[in-house]
């Protein structure tokens, strides 16, 4: 899944913070292969367990000296139709909660698996301060999965391609409606998708 991780990296784009300290709040994490729903994963290392419940598990770091944070959200799968009208609508819902006006830079992949990838990245207003949120599904099996990613700093953008380079996706089944609709999009690796700052 390497693919995945070197795509967010290069859409989140570029950030001028200074590299500082990581200090993690909340409740510590192993580094052992976790199961949520249908993926697996290995949570970031430093990061600390923000919420656990049957719908989404959260995973937060901060430096309070510096004021950098990010925070990312896995969301328990949900029922897809394809992979542009899955990210689109659940896109809808974070544009809701964010009061995003503005259209995200998106893109697209097919995973080597069969998976269908979408990302998207916008600045947002969050207490006040700039963050880049940063949302990725990954469509297969008529079933998305989402993961969202709130940072207003691009020193933890490592720690987030390690986390999603640990992901490991079911296979698809051979006559899946999802593998089937989801023939266009596909990319080559080595594109450049970096995010545009203001």
């Amino acid at each position: 899944m390497k693919i995945l991780g070197a795509i967010i990296l290069l859409l989140i784009g570029t950030f001028s913070f200074a590299q500082h300290k990581q200090e993690a709040i909340g409740m510590p994490v192993s580094f052992d292969k976790v199961t949520f729903d249908i993926i697996t994963y290995t949570p970031p290392r430093g990061w600390q367990r923000a919420s656990d419940s049957n719908d989404v598990v959260s995973y937060a770091i901060a430096d309070n000296q510096k004021g950098a944070h990010s925070v990312i959200s896995i969301y328990k799968s949900v029922d897809g139709t394809s992979a542009d009208s899955d990210f689109y609508q659940i896109w809808k819902l974070f544009a809701k909660n964010f009061n995003v006006t503005a259209n995200p830079e998106t893109r697209s992949v097919k995973l080597e698996n069969g998976w269908d990838l979408r990302s998207g990245v916008v600045l947002v207003d969050f207490n006040g301060e700039q963050h880049q949120m940063t949302l990725v599904t990954m469509s297969g099996n008529a079933k998305v999965i989402y993961i969202n990613v709130l940072s207003n700093s691009q020193d933890y953008q490592i720690d987030l391609v390690n986390f999603l380079n640990s992901i490991s996706f079911p296979k698809l089944e051979p006559n899946s409606k999802q593998a089937s609709a989801n023939n266009k999009a596909i990319i080559n690796d080595k594109t450049s998708i970096i995010g545009t700052w203001v």
